[in-house]
């Protein structure tokens, strides 16, 4: 098959993945559950027809308008669907596809949706990272059980560190710098990527998320006390991460004299 066409088809599976993530991302925090009614639009609560419900193309068709109301659909749906499938499409395009890196798009679907939940909503819902861990857990223990244990040291390494920023935080400036749920998100990314590549992803996504409060609170959109919800940054740092993290860390360690 065709290498352009298997990218394609890499793509547009991340699509119709990322359809789904929609329905969780509108629906968890409405406490509406994933499974029942059949997709509806948020306006007129009409259901949406098969044929007006295929991933990048109906909205695109559609100008991002209801067939029925009329009303305005939200970009987000959009936006979902085409960074779930640039997912699919760099991760096997870069790394290729292996165990580990099956992994990480699981692991990146996941933080996509808890990303635009905590964006929106302001907290990473429990019943969404439970799922998280346990794909992770039972995927790893069935293909690589060798990747399960380093990724159970990932985990208590990532969630002790973030524990201990919390801690700092508190004791220092007397707020919270790190909230509960961010402590659990860096524990399971830990479960995914093991120790090295986990340190990794913090590291980016507290740089990430500094350079972009940083500039916030210059051009007076945000208060210098402002929290930021961590899990858009810590996203795009685990999707970094697992596309170049280990070149990264390796090339690193020749710098430092490591092996």
């Amino acid at each position: 098959m065709p290498k352009l066409l298997i990218l394609f088809l890499s793509f547009y599976a991340g699509a119709i993945v990322g359809s789904f993530l929609n329905v969780v991302i509108y629906r968890v925090p409405r406490n509406i559950s994933i499974r029942k009614p059949r997709s509806f639009c948020p306006h007129c609560q009409h259901p949406i027809r098969f044929y007006d419900n295929l991933p990048i193309f109906s909205y695109l068709i559609l100008r991002g308008h209801c067939r029925y109301c009329l009303s305005r659909i939200s970009p987000r749906y959009l936006w979902v669907e085409l960074t779930s499938g640039l997912v699919w499409l760099l991760v096997i395009a870069i790394p290729g596809l292996n165990v580990t890196t099956i992994g990480g798009i699981i692991l990146l679907e996941g933080l996509l949706c808890l990303a635009w939940i905590d964006y929106r909503w302001g907290y990473i819902p429990d019943n969404i990272l439970l799922t998280l861990a346990f794909s992770g857990s039972l995927f790893y223990l069935l293909f690589d059980q060798q990747q399960f244990l380093w990724g159970v040291s990932g985990a208590l390494v990532a969630g002790s560190i973030m524990l201990g920023w919390a801690y700092l935080g508190k004791e220092m400036f007397h707020q919270t710098a790190i909230g509960g749920g961010d402590i659990k998100l860096a524990s399971v990314i830990g479960l995914f990527l093991g120790t090295r590549i986990t340190l990794l992803c913090l590291f980016l996504s507290f740089c990430l998320g500094g350079i972009y409060g940083l500039t916030q609170i210059y051009r007076k959109r945000l208060q210098p006390k402002a929290t930021l919800p961590l899990a858009p940054f810590i996203f795009i740092a685990a999707w970094l991460s697992i596309l170049v993290g280990e070149q990264f860390v390796s090339w690193y360690l020749s710098l430092a004299g490591g092996h």
